[in-house]
């Protein structure tokens, strides 16, 4: 296991103990904040759905995942600090982009099947 997921687990792991204490304690109410480094979104069958963590310079990343685990949805802070969306196919190519450029300024690109841009700002 990779050194940054064995961190995900173990926050994920003191998390649900906390959880488990302030239950056993009389304590029903949910916690007004939880704090980790990432946590992760599993089905029925243990499979990774979604994930919250941060990459390894600090950047918060938030990823969707389909059934077969290919990572469908994922929304970013690029390394300027401009938040950045992309949608991707099936076979992991990205489709649709929106982001805010480093000088403030919107841009989205929409890709066909081939990578080539239908349509786009600028």
């Amino acid at each position: 296991m990779s050194r940054g997921k064995g961190v995900m687990v173990l926050a994920v792991v003191v998390v649900l103990v906390a959880v488990a204490l302030a239950y056993a304690a009389g304590k029903t109410s949910a916690p007004k904040v939880v704090r980790a480094q990432g946590f992760e979104l599993v089905d029925a069958a243990g499979k990774r759905r979604a994930a919250l963590m941060l990459v390894p310079d600090g950047r918060p990343d938030l990823v969707l995942l389909d059934e077969k685990g290919k990572v469908r949805a994922a929304l970013m802070l690029v390394s300027d600090g401009s938040p950045d969306l992309v949608l991707l196919d099936a076979m992991g190519k990205i489709r649709a982009q929106l982001m805010v450029t480093p000088d403030g300024g919107p841009s989205l690109i929409l890709s066909d099947e081939k990578d080539v841009p239908i349509a786009g700002l600028p």
